[in-house]
């Protein structure tokens, strides 16, 4: 979906649309959330694709499997114990065993994309009345997922779903800070 598009879209939120620049875009009320995906979907083929490669469920799910059963504290090694010891793995031809491993190793060094624009008139009104109001803006982009490597931009102005998709487009002019 392009941008001239996003005029045609319905409905209730929230809703994901995923584009061709491989980012996930989720919508609700006063949020907007985008990241990267790993993943290429085409929705006309019914085809998750990843690495070029095409995904079963089936291929999904062992790696769904193999990845709750890890803690990020353990040691590679015994991630590497984990997928060893996988019957479902164990069963697959050595080139699906191939894509499991490069997908598992995708998604766990996986940089996200995270950004968020947010309109959070809660923590305004909370920080606002600590006499810091630019501490926690009201219109506001949170960068990364994690807190601590997470950050934020105040935004003078509320925005609405084009702008949030133009400021990610990496076919559109660049945004600017005033």
């Amino acid at each position: 979906m392009s941008l001239e598009n996003i005029d045609k879209l319905e409905g209730d939120y929230p809703f994901i649309i995923v584009d061709d620049t491989s980012r996930m875009f989720l919508f609700e009320n006063n949020k907007f959330f985008s990241i990267s995906f790993p993943f290429q979907i085409n929705v006309d083929k019914k085809q998750v694709r990843f690495l070029s490669m095409p995904l079963t469920l089936g291929l999904l799910s062992i790696v769904s499997s193999i990845l709750n059963d890890f803690d990020e504290r353990q040691s590679m090694i015994e991630l590497t114990e984990k997928i060893l010891d996988n019957e479902e793995y164990n069963a697959l031809l050595k080139d699906e065993q191939q894509t499991v491993e490069e997908l598992i190793v995708c998604l766990l060094s996986y940089e996200t994309g995270y950004v968020r624009y947010d309109y959070d008139l809660e923590n305004y009104e909370k920080y606002k009345s600590l006499g810091k109001p630019d501490l926690h803006p009201l219109n506001h982009l949170d960068i990364n997922y994690t807190s601590n490597a997470t950050y934020k931009i105040g935004i003078k102005n509320a925005i609405d779903i084009k702008v949030f998709w133009d400021c990610l487009d990496p076919n559109t002019d660049c945004w600017f800070f005033k």
